[in-house]
């Protein structure tokens, strides 16, 4: 087989002869890279498409097929921007519309010097694929891709931008520009129809599932990988094993802020209210007057023994500002009030809640009072 040699002005360089020239990219996912000398940019293909080692449950289907037919009915570039949770299923989105478009996907996960010319360089339709953007590419960086966005160069070939951002700190130059970034889709805590999608898929034990439906509940963010860990859980150590899953679950509860009052078992039965002849509202306007009086004259520096005799035929014994794992009128029994505590019972009405310790099985009582 012959030498080859490429030319360049009045240079030439001796090459492999396995060297082919392209006109194109063919299909496939390209990683970028620099050499660190030269500064020199070159393409490495790493795969012919997207793959996933996982059974695709996508719910955005409805958002893809959008996606895919305003491209198919318009030209220039067009910018999808892809926010949200980690795990929330951004990523996969991004990925499923990159194979739809069957295009050349190049990755760009550094702001590489002199990145911005070079693929304004490229002559051919592509998809630039740019995930945690905001975090790759600062405030003042970003701005370098504008003029790429807006299809100042190379006009007669299109490129499709997706960014994927965990949050939106990112140019403010392109919000609000559809001819930069048509779609922001925002992706938040799963919907319960999907939720149940995949518990109908995953769940062993189904006579877990309202248990489990109350826990996500009051979760503060419920994103796919969340709810795939919990299903694996409670399908590895079983439905008994379910509370205490619960208790070491590393996922944050929604927080409420409240004051609580211990306070002694009786009231929930109201025979504390007859022995002090007092009306269950006269009791509980007394215990908000308890537990108001409580802060205001500790943090005035003159609480004291004198003080809480005004209030010791109510029995109670100390004042909390707790965090609560939902809003009060979302309590109810079987929900964590905390790590190691369950609600048992529920009265509204009084504002009084009775907690079981998930260890040792004690009860607790306390009246609530919402700041």
């Amino acid at each position: 087989m012959k030498n080859k040699w490429i030319q360049q002005g009045d240079n030439f360089k001796l090459t492999p002869s396995s060297i082919s020239v392209k006109d194109s990219l063919p299909n496939g996912i390209y990683s970028i890279n620099q050499d660190p000398m030269t500064r020199e940019f070159s393409l490495n293909r790493i795969a012919d498409k997207f793959e996933f080692d996982f059974e695709i449950i996508n719910a955005e289907n409805k958002f893809i097929n959008h996606v895919m037919k305003s491209y198919e009915n318009t030209t220039g570039n067009l910018g999808i921007l892809l926010n949200g949770l980690k795990g929330s299923g951004k990523s996969v989105t991004a990925k499923l519309i990159a194979n739809r478009l069957n295009k050349p996907v190049i990755l760009i996960d550094m702001p590489y010097r002199g990145i911005s010319e070079f693929l304004a360089s490229l002559e051919f339709d592509c998809t630039l694929f740019f995930d945690e953007f905001e975090k790759n590419f600062d405030k003042d960086e970003n701005t370098s891709i504008l003029t790429i966005m807006d299809g100042v160069y190379n006009c007669n070939n299109r490129k499709v931008f997706i960014l994927t951002t965990n949050e939106l700190k990112i140019n403010r130059c392109l919000l609000s520009r559809p001819s930069r970034i048509r779609y922001i889709k925002e992706f938040e805590s799963i919907s319960d129809e999907f939720i149940n999608v995949l518990f109908d898929k995953y769940l062993k034990y189904q006579e877990c599932r309202e248990s489990l439906l109350k826990y996500v509940k009051i979760l503060q963010t419920s994103s796919i990988d969340t709810i795939k860990s919990l299903i694996s859980e409670v399908n590895i150590h079983g439905p008994e094993s379910i509370n205490y899953i619960k208790e070491i679950f590393n996922a944050q509860l929604i927080i409420s802020y409240y004051n609580i009052l211990t306070v002694p078992s009786t009231y929930f039965d109201n025979a504390r209210l007859s022995e002090i002849a007092r009306t269950k509202q006269e009791c509980l306007d007394l215990l908000d007057k308890f537990i108001k009086s409580y802060h205001t004259d500790r943090h005035e520096g003159i609480w004291n023994s004198i003080k809480y005799s005004k209030f010791s035929d109510l029995g109670c014994t100390q004042v909390n500002n707790v965090q609560f794992p939902c809003p009060l009128e979302e309590l109810k029994p079987g929900v964590p009030f905390s790590r190691s505590l369950i609600i048992e019972e529920v009265d509204l009405k009084k504002r009084i809640v009775v907690v079981r310790s998930i260890s040792d099985g004690g009860r607790r009582y306390y009246y609530i009072c919402p700041e």
